[in-house]
Protein backbone atom coordinates (compact mmCIF):
# COMPACT_ATOMS: atom_id res chain seq x y z
CA UNK A 1 0.00 0.00 0.00
CA UNK A 2 1.40 3.45 -0.74
CA UNK A 3 1.84 6.10 1.39
CA UNK A 4 -1.37 8.51 0.26
CA UNK A 5 -3.28 8.26 -2.81
CA UNK A 6 -0.99 6.57 -6.55
CA UNK A 7 -2.31 9.61 -8.73
CA UNK A 8 0.38 11.49 -5.99
CA UNK A 9 3.29 9.18 -6.86
CA UNK A 10 5.66 9.24 -10.07
CA UNK A 11 6.91 5.63 -10.64
CA UNK A 12 10.27 7.34 -12.90
CA UNK A 13 12.42 4.04 -13.88
CA UNK A 14 10.96 1.53 -11.54
CA UNK A 15 12.07 3.82 -8.60
CA UNK A 16 9.24 3.92 -6.30
CA UNK A 17 10.66 6.56 -3.72
CA UNK A 18 10.20 9.27 -6.21
CA UNK A 19 6.81 11.70 -5.81
CA UNK A 20 5.72 14.74 -7.52
CA UNK A 21 4.73 16.29 -4.45
CA UNK A 22 6.07 17.19 -1.06
CA UNK A 23 5.09 19.60 1.90
CA UNK A 24 7.10 22.37 3.64
CA UNK A 25 7.37 21.36 7.00
CA UNK A 26 6.86 24.44 8.94
CA UNK A 27 4.19 25.81 6.73
CA UNK A 28 2.37 22.76 5.55
CA UNK A 29 2.11 23.94 2.47
CA UNK A 30 2.17 21.66 -0.82
CA UNK A 31 4.50 21.94 -3.36
CA UNK A 32 4.57 20.45 -6.86
CA UNK A 33 8.38 19.52 -8.40
CA UNK A 34 7.91 21.21 -11.24
CA UNK A 35 7.91 24.44 -8.87
CA UNK A 36 11.14 23.96 -7.53
CA UNK A 37 13.09 25.44 -10.48
CA UNK A 38 11.34 29.07 -9.69
CA UNK A 39 13.08 28.38 -5.98
CA UNK A 40 16.57 29.95 -5.56
CA UNK A 41 19.17 27.28 -4.26
CA UNK A 42 19.02 28.99 -0.94
CA UNK A 43 15.16 28.66 -0.37
CA UNK A 44 15.58 24.98 -1.64
CA UNK A 45 18.90 24.21 0.93
CA UNK A 46 16.83 26.08 3.57
CA UNK A 47 13.27 24.60 3.14
CA UNK A 48 12.69 21.30 4.67
CA UNK A 49 10.43 18.97 2.54
CA UNK A 50 8.59 16.15 3.78
CA UNK A 51 5.76 13.65 2.63
CA UNK A 52 2.65 15.42 2.43
CA UNK A 53 0.66 12.98 4.11
CA UNK A 54 0.65 13.85 8.20
CA UNK A 55 0.56 10.12 8.52
CA UNK A 56 4.06 9.74 7.19
CA UNK A 57 5.87 12.88 6.64
CA UNK A 58 9.53 11.67 5.67
CA UNK A 59 12.06 13.92 4.63
CA UNK A 60 11.56 14.51 0.98
CA UNK A 61 14.71 15.67 -1.13
CA UNK A 62 14.15 18.07 -3.97
CA UNK A 63 16.20 17.05 -6.87
CA UNK A 64 16.77 17.93 -10.98
CA UNK A 65 15.51 21.20 -10.08
CA UNK A 66 18.58 23.09 -11.45
CA UNK A 67 17.58 25.29 -14.54
CA UNK A 68 20.01 22.82 -16.71
CA UNK A 69 18.41 19.46 -15.79
CA UNK A 70 16.12 18.20 -18.50
CA UNK A 71 13.67 16.49 -16.63
CA UNK A 72 11.11 17.63 -14.64
CA UNK A 73 11.89 18.11 -10.75
CA UNK A 74 10.89 15.90 -8.44
CA UNK A 75 11.28 14.51 -4.73
CA UNK A 76 13.40 11.37 -3.79
CA UNK A 77 13.13 9.80 -0.28
CA UNK A 78 15.89 7.98 1.21
CA UNK A 79 14.10 4.94 2.38
CA UNK A 80 11.21 2.78 0.34
CA UNK A 81 8.47 4.77 0.28
CA UNK A 82 5.85 2.62 1.07
CA UNK A 83 4.08 1.51 3.99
Amino acid sequence: MYCGTDRHHNIIKGIENIMSIAKIKNTQDIVHGKHLKSMTQDEISRTEFVCPYDECEMPAIPCAYKETNKVESYFKYKKHHLS
